[in-house]
């Protein structure tokens, strides 16, 4: 016996299940699940929408190598996503992205002479004075400013450069944290009316703009002792800044930010701050802790150390008892006590295990041998900062260094300030004693300071839950013993996002004021699937979607829409080509209508491997011109031929028509093509009083100059014309879309002015098209997969598990969609294109919106599915999937 059964999905905001749910009929959250969401992403309000395409931005400096993204942002006017990567074994490299595109620098016809001292000094004028000399490093190929006395300065004069034109100088400068090099550019010998600051440590990019044809670069060091520039260029092309970063150290890069201070760790190499002066003037240096943070005091009196003077640069320092030093203690701070005086230094030499060098920041109180001494907790003996935060105006930092599982914290702002003190305001530094394994891994702020650590989750508090920390009011508190992995947590709000160690686990953690502490979710416990290979990193992205996007080990890009006081929790997943394409880093910044997701995506081009930097493109919005905003192709790119230009046209309707632009656009090879004018209407079919797009087409048949066309009008444009279409609203169509470099050799799709126009292979970076259009998307293929979860719609036997049902009707309630496929699996798709018979032929399908009841042609299965494609470039929501099926009463 049979019945009929009329079920319905409406709601998929729990996301994708795994196959282990796939039973759990009673659980709350079934009915609201998918089996298959592949490039859909669940909404909050229930609807299943197409994931956008992604736009090719530029390729990686070296598409050989892995970069990491990490967003930088200054105000949502000034956000950035950095580009990171190794150059080699020694350093690295940061590249700057600003608003969908990478920041470049105009080339210059001016040049700096042997900026690497392969060649000696040459080309270099010694500048010094009282003793202070230049000379060339040949071990390191560096420029020596030597100002063991006196004042070193190496200038250069520039010639041929552009006058009123922005150049960019860079450099690097080799010398402690506390020892800057003045550097002063200028219109005249020794001047710096051009550009004047101190460089310290590091890395550094600056902008200036000569108003002559020559500038004089010059550096100054007086610090009494030598240090060292190299690297010296003007940079031309992508904005570019040097880094100490090795291919190793990138995935571990923690960081947080201050206005337009980004603080870096990796636990490998010293602590870290990236400084911007301008989109094209920056700064990564080592960071210059002052007084500490220390490992604990000395307490065996037989162990002593000696300095050789109380103050002053390159003073010797002997141990006696003990040979506590390394060749990588060079960086190491030190610090003595002789009676009441506490000194400190910075090793800046190494001689043997009891012999070093340092220069004394802050005086001994004698030169005698002393028990009561510090070493520097940082070093490149036991290791550096691994994860850093900012926390009630102190830098917090954890992990690395000869005690992994310490949080140190700053002086009350005063960022590098850790002088050890026992004052409100002084550095903390505080040990996590609770018998496990508590490596750091990430600091965040909930509340309470959160550490993350290999055997488990701490709070640090103050006094009180809620009190401020202080050197003497500090204690931590397990909160879980799921261990943290070595990957940022994304603070959401009032919600902090984590990896567990195993890398499988993602955890939402919220402060409960009913338990008083800590509550951790696991918010893979009904998809562990999708996270099988592990989680390496990933990126919020509030809007549109509030979504965390996560990238696996084997390149998969997962998606997990997130709203906590919604309580939705729904994943997708986001594959590229298989076996072809992985995506391998991501983050998010401030767009100008949403946040921006950048990827770096690792993809097979013509058999060869590349990387690429590419961004998902906008969500399309209601004001959106569908033919423009609906781009759903991967590393695409967007020809749009719309002159910047007005048009004015002399008549709405007829032929021979005269245009004419307000500027150059026309040429004889126009002729033949389409003028293609886009305006808002308002709707006449329906209830609501809602706009639609209408286009305006005229034929060129002759162009009289580059100012003027005739033509013959095809499809009236809107009444009156008495003003000039606006520069940007109207298009002329093309034959070929060229630029496609980056996919040379592959298969494309193709969407011109809104209709799917086939796939053809990208050939000379060009494909032709096979119909003429204004508005081109061109790149790789994606495939909108919605498989809902079973029905169970119950029977007169109760449950309908195990039972035979067969879909005769399905019910479609679509919003802005053209086209779709439906079957009972992928073999039996059946394409639905919503054109109907009063629809212009020679124009794109219309967008559907409404419900579609179709005819479904199933068999008898006990799963009864119906599977949703889109595997045409075109946009897809889906709000309500219904179907009228036959159920069988036995089985």
């Amino acid at each position: 016996m049979t019945t009929i059964i009329a079920p319905v999905q409406s709601n998929v905001t729990a996301g994708e299940f795994s196959p282990e749910m796939d039973g759990q009929v009673n659980f709350e959250k079934y009915p609201l699940s998918a089996r298959i969401l592949e490039n859909a992403i669940p909404r909050v309000t229930g609807t299943v929408t197409r994931r956008p395409g992604t736009r090719f931005i530029v390729p990686h400096k070296h598409e050989d190598r892995p970069i990491r993204l990490i967003d930088f942002e200054y105000s949502t006017l000034s956000a950035y996503a950095l580009e990171i990567g190794a150059d080699g074994d020694s350093g690295g490299y940061i590249r700057f992205m600003k608003e969908r595109a990478q920041i470049q620098v105009a080339e210059t016809t001016a040049a700096i002479a042997n900026g690497a001292f392969d060649a000696g000094i040459a080309s270099w004028t010694d500048q010094s004075s009282g003793g202070g000399a230049i000379a060339h490093d040949a071990t390191n190929g560096r420029l020596r400013l030597n100002a063991s006395s006196g004042t070193a300065a190496a200038e250069q004069t520039v010639s041929n450069a552009v006058a009123d034109q922005s150049h960019v100088i860079a450099f690097r400068i080799d010398a402690t944290p506390y020892d800057p090099v003045t550097v002063t550019i200028g219109s005249t010998s020794g001047a710096s009316d051009y550009l004047t600051f101190k460089a310290g440590a590091g890395y550094h990019a600056r902008a200036f703009t000569p108003t002559g044809t020559s500038f004089y670069l010059r550096f100054t060091f007086t610090g009494g002792k030598s240090v060292y520039v190299d690297d010296v260029r003007l940079i031309e092309g992508p904005m570019e800044l040097g880094a100490p970063f090795r291919s190793d150290m990138l995935a571990r890069i923690k960081y947080t930010q201050s206005a337009d201070v980004l603080y870096l760790a990796t636990g490998q190499v010293g602590f870290q701050r990236l400084e911007r002066y301008g989109h094209t003037s920056w700064s990564i240096l080592d960071f210059p802790f002052q007084d500490g943070p220390y490992l604990e005091e000395n307490t065996d009196t037989s162990r002593t150390l000696q300095p050789g003077a109380a103050s002053g640069k390159g003073v010797s320092l002997t141990a006696a008892g003990h040979a506590p030093f390394a060749a990588t203690d060079v960086g190491r701070l030190v610090r003595l006590k002789h009676s009441s005086t506490w000194g400190w230094g910075v090793i800046v030499g190494y001689t043997s295990p009891t012999v070093v060098t340092i220069d004394i920041r802050s005086s001994f109180g004698a030169t005698t041998a002393v028990a009561e001494w510090r070493l520097g907790l940082f070093s490149d003996t036991d290791g550096h900062a691994s994860a850093v935060a900012l926390f009630q105006q102190r830098v917090a930092l954890t992990g690395g260094g000869a005690r992994a599982s310490r949080v140190d914290g700053s002086a009350t702002s005063d960022f590098e300030n850790f002088v050890p003190g026992t004052d409100d305001a002084d550095a903390i530094s505080y040990l996590i004693s609770d018998g496990g394994v508590n490596a750091g891994r990430f600091l965040s702020s909930l509340g309470n300071l959160i550490v993350g650590t290999a055997g488990g989750n701490f709070r640090i508090m103050g006094e009180t839950e809620d009190g401020p920390l202080t050197p003497t009011a500090v204690k931590n508190r397990a909160e879980n013993r799921d261990g943290a992995a070595d990957i940022q947590a994304l603070a959401l709000s009032n919600v902090l996002v984590s990896i567990d160690r195993h890398r499988r686990v993602v955890r939402g953690t919220v402060y409960s004021f009913e338990a008083n502490g800590l509550i951790g979710t696991d918010l893979t416990r009904y998809a562990e699937h999708i996270t099988e290979s592990g989680i390496k990193d990933m990126a919020w992205q509030k809007s549109p979607w509030e979504t965390v996007w996560c990238v696996r080990d084997d390149g998969s890009l997962v998606g997990l829409v997130f709203a906590r006081q919604e309580n939705v929790i729904g994943w997708f997943r986001n594959p590229m080509r298989f076996g072809k394409d992985a995506v391998e880093a991501v983050c998010t910044i401030p767009g100008a209508r949403q946040d921006d997701l950048y990827l770096s995506v690792k993809r097979m081009i013509d058999g060869v491997e590349h990387r690429y930097i590419e961004v998902m493109v906008d969500r399309p919005m209601p004001e959106d011109d569908p033919q423009v905003a609906n781009f759903y192709v991967d590393s695409g790119l967007t020809l749009d031929n719309a002159p910047q230009a007005t048009l004015a046209v002399s008549a709405v309707s007829g032929s021979g028509v005269t245009v004419t632009a307000s500027a150059s656009t026309f040429s004889a090879g126009d002729v033949g093509h389409d003028v293609r004018y886009r305006y808002r209407t308002r709707n006449t079919i329906g209830l609501r009083p809602e706009f639609v797009w209408a286009t305006a087409k005229g034929r060129i048949t002759a162009v009289a100059s580059a100012t003027q066309a005739t033509v013959d009008i095809l499809d009236g444009f809107p009444f009156p014309t008495t003003a000039a279409l606006p520069a940007g609203s109207w298009r002329i169509t093309v034959d070929e879309i060229a630029g496609a470099d980056h996919l040379e050799g592959e298969t494309v799709q193709l969407v011109g002015d809104g209709g799917y126009l086939g796939e053809a292979v990208v050939t000379d970076g060009a494909v032709t098209l096979p119909t003429p259009a204004g508005c081109v998307h061109l790149g790789l293929a994606s495939t909108f997969t919605y498989l809902p979860q079973r029905i169970e719609g119950g029977s007169r036997e109760g449950s309908m598990v195990g039972k035979k049902q067969r879909p005769f009707e399905v019910i479609l309630r679509l919003i802005n969609t053209p086209f779709i496929q439906v079957g009972q699996d992928y073999a039996g798709l059946e394409d639905l294109e919503f054109r109907n018979y009063s629809d212009p032929m020679d124009e794109p399908v219309p967008h559907f919106t409404g419900d579609h009841v179709m005819s479904f042609k199933g068999t008898n299965t006990t799963d009864g599915d119906v599977l949703v494609v889109q595997e045409l470039p075109l946009p897809v929501t889906l709000v309500m999937l219904g179907s009228r099926r036959l159920a069988s009463e036995g089985t």
